[in-house]
This record gives structure tokens, sequence and C-alpha cells, in this order.
């Protein structure tokens, strides 16, 4: 699986020797059943099945707070991309619906915007699922830490680029 990761992504997770900075600083990995650091150790052994069942890169949200600690430069969102490619290509759609939806939040967010409006992905995917008030006991805690607006963040730019872009490459698949 190492190698296939390095063919498909560039990314060489056998590089890694455990610091596990990439866990400690990832800021879902409490909802994690395996850490970063144990998904590459997996990856490193090989063992494909526990990888591809992993919950890990399903919850990356490619902030990249992993590789910027990473003393060993991985780039991990892009290996957890890999993963993403692999199982779809291999298992197909995911049996949890909740999986693909709130990817499509995400992508409709950056699309429109050209960056993430993390309240508004957060409250689109919930209000998609009659869960309208799930997880607002952590909005007080974000609001206060600056980790979340209400405001949606300005268009950036180039927002339509990156849109031009999507289209032009989700058309090859």
């Amino acid at each position: 699986m190492r190698e296939e990761l390095l063919s498909l992504t560039g990314v060489d997770a056998g590089v890694c020797f455990q610091c596990r900075k990439c866990s400690l600083g990832c800021p879902l990995s409490f909802l994690m059943e395996t850490k970063v650091s144990e998904l590459i150790r997996l990856i490193q052994l090989d063992e494909r099945e526990e990888v591809l069942n992993a919950d890990t890169f399903w919850y990356c949200v490619s902030c990249e707070t992993c590789s910027t600690r990473c003393p060993q430069d991985i780039n991990i969102p892009r290996l957890m991309d890999g993963l993403r490619q692999i199982y779809f290509k291999e298992k197909g759609t995911p049996t949890l619906e909740e999986i693909p939806l709130f990817f499509r939040k995400f992508l409709d967010s950056v699309l429109k915007r050209g960056r993430i409006f993390e309240l508004g992905v957060v409250m689109s995917y919930n209000m998609s699922r009659s869960q309208f008030f799930k997880d607002i006991d952590l909005l007080p805690l974000l609001l206060s830490r600056g980790k979340i607006s209400f405001l949606p963040p300005e268009k950036v730019s180039l927002a339509d680029k990156v849109k031009e872009i999507y289209e032009k490459t989700s058309e090859r698949e």
C-alpha cells in the first residue's frame, strides 16, 4: 500500500518515524478511532484492509496542521486524499451517507467563495440531515477561540477560477 500511495500521491509514508506530532496536533483526532500516526504505521505495515476500514481519512479536513508539525514534511492531507481515491476505486461509495454529503457541502462552500465557510458548511450539513441543533454546544467554545465566525469570509478574488478548474477536472472523471 505504501508504494501505491507513493505512486498515486507522491507522498512516502515510509519516512514517518512515529513522533505522533500529527495525531497530537490534529483538531479532529478526538473523533478518530484510528489516529493519524497509527494509520501511517498501518500503511507502513501494508495492512490494507485495516487502513481502508479506518475512519481517519474521512474525518480529515485538510487543515494541514499535521503537515505543518511533521518533522519529515509528510504531506498528510495529500495522503488522506489518496486513501479516499483508493477507497472509492476499490469499495465504491461509503456505506455511511454522511460522508459524501459532508464532502458535497464542503465542496459547495469552496466553489461558492473560493474557500470554506465553516459555520455555513456545518449548518447546511445539519439541516440536510434534519439535525438542526447537533453540536450546538460546541459553538460557544469555537467562537471564543476564534475558530469559527457567524460572518462568511470574503469571496476569494480567484473564486471563479477555482470553480472553473473544478468543473474542468470533474468533466474528466
